[in-house]
């Protein structure tokens, strides 16, 4: 899992559950915990055995900081499936739930009036009071192999999930006591492994079966699809204005186009040229506006930079560019 930096200490969890709090400064050792030894994670030898997820393959979700705590997705099925610790010491706080892990992170947001711990284990979508570990709610989310990946993603009183077997999820918070219920659900949206992105209400990010899809995060109607990526993963990061998106084949120097946004949805087609496409306009899809192709100089209303060889090849003038263009150097 990735790093976690909280100010002068960090946080590292190793493929096999042993986590570590460090100094920043020099590296050593505050305090540590091993998931098998304390919490009784069982370790899967036997790969192909279809068992867990985390606790097969590896640990991927990375924890996070909430106030004085650290809140892990531990994956104990003796009470433990996700822990609390006091961030400075280790010392366990709280004990919840006994969901296995999967490869997702877990998230920090509001539903429902109350701050929760939200989270997509193994086989369901669930809600915790990060001040006592208490469940607020929870909602299936089986798959065939465990193995649950996209990190839920906030939007407004809603939280979105998605799975290669269920397709994408929204849970929608109720009331003021933290309860979430089913606000839509589309199975045909399914992803694998890429979370998607929240810019202007919309989702964005690589679905099944080659597609880069737009989705209305209040309703789960698609906007639109484009193909082109890959035939199994493309990432893509916001800054609330632009899409960075990485296809499965390439990196960042040579294979990721950066788009602006001003008014107008934008993305990329599968030969790195730029497109743009109204936010909901559905009938002139990505692949039918390939045509529109986006060159330096024009399109002026657009901020818009090209990444190749870890070199800008071209740029619009700096006047379209805005005051944040340096967002994505």
């Amino acid at each position: 899992c990735a790093p976690l930096f909280d100010g002068d200490l960090i946080y590292v969890q190793t493929c096999r559950g042993e986590l570590s709090c460090l100094r920043v400064k020099d590296g050593s050792k505050v305090w540590g915990t091993d998931y098998q030894k304390n919490f009784k994670v069982k370790w899967i030898v036997n790969k192909a055995q279809n068992e867990g997820a985390a606790s097969r393959r590896g640990y991927s979700g990375t924890p996070i900081v909430d106030g004085d705590q650290l809140i892990c997705q531990v994956g104990s099925a003796f009470g433990a499936g996700v822990v609390c610790f006091e961030k400075r010491t280790g010392k366990v706080i709280w004990k919840s739930q006994n969901d296995l892990a999967s490869y997702a992170s877990p998230i920090l947001t509001k539903l429902g009036g109350r701050k929760q711990f939200v989270t997509l284990a193994t086989e369901r979508l669930l809600g915790i009071d990060p001040t006592n570990g208490k469940l607020l709610w929870s909602e299936s989310v089986p798959t065939r192999a465990f193995r649950n990946v996209v990190t839920p993603v906030a939007v407004g009183n809603s939280v979105v999930a998605a799975s290669h077997s269920e397709g994408m999820i929204a849970m929608a918070g109720k009331g003021s006591a933290g309860n979430a219920v089913r606000k839509w659900k589309d199975a045909k949206l399914k992803i694998n492994l890429a979370t998607p992105v929240v810019v202007g209400g919309n989702l964005y990010g690589f679905a099944e079966k080659d597609r880069f899809i737009s989705v209305n995060a209040d309703t789960g109607k698609l906007n639109w699809e484009e193909r082109g990526f890959g035939s199994f993963y493309a990432s893509t990061l916001t800054d609330g204005k632009r899409l960075l998106v990485l296809g499965q084949l390439g990196d960042l120097g040579n294979d990721v186009d950066l788009v602006g946004i001003h008014g107008e949805e934008t993305a990329v087609d599968g030969d790195h040229h730029l497109v743009a496409v109204r936010p909901l306009d559905t009938q002139r899809t990505l692949q039918q506006q390939r045509k529109h192709r986006l060159v330096a100089g024009q399109d002026s209303d657009l901020t818009l930079r090209c990444l190749r060889d870890d070199r800008v090849r071209f740029a619009l003038p700096q006047q379209a560019l805005g005051r944040n263009h340096g967002d994505f150097q």
